[in-house]
């Protein structure tokens, strides 16, 4: 689950800018010691993944296919347009992409992230 290139770079500032505690945390009955992304868990790597990718409109995820048969990941762009006779915000939501009958969670969180690391680099 690794961002390169121009997707890193936004990612590393994004992250420095949250405030995430750094030093010690505890999770379901364990302590950790943490000095950075790298060293949270995966599952919460992937959480954080998810937050960054909202703050630019993309939205990853990943579940059980329909029959239950594997696991998709899907990637949806949402933008807000804003109608100026109208109070409020409309949001449009676009899928970019979604992906299915992967064996693991892991795999498909893999090939979100991919994704989201292709979309982010070419822009």
């Amino acid at each position: 689950m690794k961002l390169t290139g121009k997707a890193l770079g936004h990612f590393e500032e994004w992250y420095r800018n949250q405030g995430f505690p750094m030093g010690t945390y505890s999770t379901c009955g364990s302590t950790y010691e943490t000095v950075g992304f790298d060293d949270l868990p995966e599952a919460m790597q992937w959480g954080v993944l998810v937050d960054f990718g909202i703050t630019l409109g993309l939205f990853m995820n990943v579940g059980l296919d329909e029959d239950e048969a594997g696991i998709y990941w899907e990637l949806i762009e949402r933008k807000r347009i804003t109608i100026p006779s109208y109070p409020y915000a409309d949001i449009t939501v676009k899928r970019i992409d979604c992906v299915s009958s992967y064996g693991t969670i892991d795999e498909a969180r893999a090939a979100a992230i991919e994704k989201l690391n292709e979309i982010i680099n070419n822009k």
